[in-house]
């Protein structure tokens, strides 16, 4: 029986910094999210330039608006560190200091939400979930 395809709507957008210099800048990250999809002029500005300062002037400015409270935790390892954020004992706690300070207490809240699953087709089971991933 073929399943209905999943629609996923556009929530928001996030910035890593995923290098450190020449190296992967290896950790997880709570990210904030912004609102709708990234303008491509900013997009190239953050690329020329400092991107957090690029950020604060288009926050500053409501080019770009955050989602209320809304995060993303991203972890980023190098290839040959593969699976050492799987082993509680080293995986490290996340990185909030992307998140805006003034707010950082409402980011910390833990606010009841549907399971991803539930995004997916197959009424949420996890077998209909794999033809996604």
């Amino acid at each position: 029986k073929l399943q209905e395809p999943a629609s996923l709507e556009i929530i928001g957008w996030s910035v890593v910094p995923a290098f450190y210099g020449d190296a992967v800048n290896n950790g997880i990250f709570q990210l904030p999210l912004y609102a709708g999809s990234p303008p491509p002029s900013l997009l190239v500005e953050m690329r020329e330039g400092n991107w957090q300062a690029v950020l604060a002037r288009a926050g500053a400015s409501r080019a770009i608006k955050l989602v209320d409270n809304a995060s993303v935790e991203v972890s980023i390892l190098d290839g040959q560190r593969f699976g050492e954020h799987d082993v509680p004992e080293f995986r490290p706690e996340p990185d909030l200091s992307l998140l805006p300070g003034k707010r950082l207490k409402s980011y910390l809240k833990d606010v009841p939400s549907k399971p991803l699953s539930s995004l997916l087709g197959g009424g949420g089971d996890p077998k209909g979930a794999r033809d996604f991933a």
